[in-house]
């Protein structure tokens, strides 16, 4: 789905355009820590950034040089070439879709590879949002057959290595949109939340699992932006139908 029949990307050099349904941004493709720049709902800012990629979980030690970058459809595909210190060579797709209930989606999937015979690479997103209330839900969404409800989210302050998959979903003041990330129940993951006013940063890191020449790796976390008076429910179906997923083919 598009955003009202027009673009959601706009690649202009180094930088791609985002507009899809009331959500604003853009990417610059050789600062992929900083993934969604500027996010905006409704012309209101909703964070610094979201859904950047880092090799190693710190901000500030990147990917490498971007090789290739092209639009199709609503994924913006970048190529990052493997370098000395990181000799891994990445694929990163950027999805932005409409959703249910004026929501938008976006997922983030990445694929690595290396000519090294045995490697461990590391790889984890980082979202950095205006928030001052988090929510998680006390259960995962396995059992369709009793959905998740309001009464099974909590509130939590500053959490750190929490293993396995979850979700988490971040509001702020009276602002009209909600924010929320997950994982998939299939991918090993573990999730860290810090304060750094005036919200919150979110990285979700990838175990370090073994890589060697001929294997294709892959790692992907979702966002929803979602209005606000329906956050939970929504979240919640979001996260149900982004587990009934089936493993993103490998490029």
């Amino acid at each position: 789905m598009g955003n009202n029949g027009g673009p959601v990307w706009q690649l202009e050099n180094q930088c791609a355009l985002l507009r899809v349904g009331e959500l604003t941004g853009q990417i610059e493709l050789n600062q992929p820590a900083k993934g969604i720049a500027n996010p905006s709902w409704q012309g209101e800012p909703i964070g610094a950034h979201c859904l950047g990629i880092v090799g190693d979980g710190q901000q500030d030690q990147p990917l490498g040089p971007v090789q290739d970058s092209f639009v199709r459809g609503s994924d913006l595909v970048v190529s990052y070439a493997p370098t000395e210190q990181r000799p891994h060579a990445a694929q990163v797709y950027w999805r932005a879709v409409k959703a249910a209930a004026g929501g938008v989606l976006l997922d983030v999937i990445v694929f690595l590879q290396t000519d090294l015979l045995e490697s461990y690479p590391q790889l984890a997103t980082c979202s950095e949002l205006r928030c001052d209330e988090v929510l998680v839900p006390t259960r995962g969404p396995a059992d369709e057959s009793l959905p998740i409800v309001e009464s099974d989210w909590q509130t939590i302050e500053n959490e750190t290595a929490k293993p396995g998959s979850g979700c988490v979903l971040f509001r702020h003041g009276r602002s009209s949109w909600s924010y929320a990330e997950m994982a998939h129940p299939q991918d090993s993951v573990q999730w860290q939340l810090e304060l750094t006013p005036p919200g919150r940063q979110i990285q979700w890191q990838f175990s370090g699992e073994f890589l060697e020449k001929g294997v294709i790796r892959c790692g992907r976390i979702r966002a929803a932006l979602l209005p606000r008076e329906a956050d939970l429910r929504l979240a919640a179906n979001y996260w149900a139908e982004f587990a009934a997923q089936p493993p993103p083919l490998t490029v």
